[in-house]
């Protein structure tokens, strides 16, 4: 995950500020050498992201001004879990909690989630309805009739 991945690049950044010794000769250096850091790590956190993190990475190397590491981090985590919670397992739905897109009548369209072939009509070979409801053959609900259908082509 990205907290593992950070957490342990973290972990090795702090043992090599504790073997690397540093010495500055004024307050400037030290804010240059800090920022100069921040940025190699910022780079070296980003570049190592796998390839589903493209387009967040392009989006924070782009910035005017790159962020900090714990911003760049904090960006990229909130990516990660929303994306989790994007992705549900079959087991959440099937939960109560779960509702895919229903229509009005009450059926399911969302057939990635479902697995169902849709309803086909065998009148009119359209999608999402069957012949009792067919606009075709009876008229819009609520319209005036035309006229008497014909029972030959109605079971």
């Amino acid at each position: 995950s990205v907290s593992q991945y950070y957490s342990t690049l973290k972990a090795l950044w702090h043992e090599l500020d504790f073997y690397g010794k540093y010495t500055a000769a004024c307050s400037t250096d030290i804010t240059s050498y800090t920022s100069w850091e921040n940025e190699i790590r910022v780079y070296d956190f980003l570049g190592e992201l796998n390839m589903d993190f493209d387009q967040i990475r392009a989006h924070i190397l782009s910035t005017d001004l790159l962020p900090s590491l714990e911003s760049a981090f904090s960006i990229v985590h909130y990516e990660d879990i929303r994306r989790s919670a994007m992705h549900q397992s079959p087991s959440q739905e099937r939960s109560a909690l779960y509702s895919g897109n229903t229509n009005q009548s009450g059926g399911s369209t969302d057939r990635i989630h479902t697995g169902k072939s849709p309803v086909i009509c065998d009148y009119c070979g359209k999608e999402r309805h069957t012949r009792e409801k067919c606009w075709k053959l009876h008229g819009r609900p609520g319209a005036p009739r035309k006229g008497k259908i014909c029972n030959q082509h109605c079971p």
